[in-house]
C-alpha cells in the first residue's frame, strides 16, 4: 500500500517475519517522525530505524491492529476540499510540489497515456 496523507508518504507492507506486524517504510526521517508521533498519540510506542542502503531510507515495524488505527484517525482527521492544497498548507511548496508530480502521472494513466 502506498499512502499519501498530510503526515508523509508511506509504504506499507505486512512484515515478513511476523503478518501481525506492519512495516512502514519511509523516504524521509521527517515522514517517519511524523508517523512515529501520530502512533504516540494512540499509545503506539515504536522505534524509527535507519536504513540509508535500502530502497527507503526509515522503517517502522507497527502492529497491523495500531496501522489500522491510524488510518481511520487519518480519515477521521480530512478537513480540507483540496489535498494539494492541504498539503502545501501542512508540509509545504517542495512537497506540494512532488505530490502534484503523482497526481500528474496518475492524469496520464486515467487518459490512456
Amino acid at each position: 500500500m502506498w499512502l499519501f496523507t498530510t503526515d508523509g508518504f508511506y509504504s506499507a507492507v505486512e512484515d515478513k517475519h511476523d503478518p501481525s506486524f506492519i512495516l512502514v517504510r519511509t523516504r524521509t526521517a521527517q515522514d517517519a517522525a511524523n508517523l512515529q508521533d501520530r502512533l504516540a498519540a494512540i499509545r503506539c510506542h515504536v522505534e524509527v530505524e535507519a536504513t540509508p542502503h535500502a530502497d527507503y531510507g526509515w522503517r517502522l515495524l507497527v502492529p497491523r491492529l495500531m496501522w489500522a488505527i491510524y488510518l481511520q484517525n487519518a480519515v477521521e482527521a480530512i478537513d480540507y476540499t483540496n489535498f494539494k492544497d492541504k498539503v502545501h498548507e501542512v508540509q509545504g511548496q517542495k512537497r506540494s510540489d512532488l505530490y502534484l508530480d503523482v497526481w500528474s502521472t496518475l492524469w496520464d494513466l486515467q487518459h490512456g497515456r
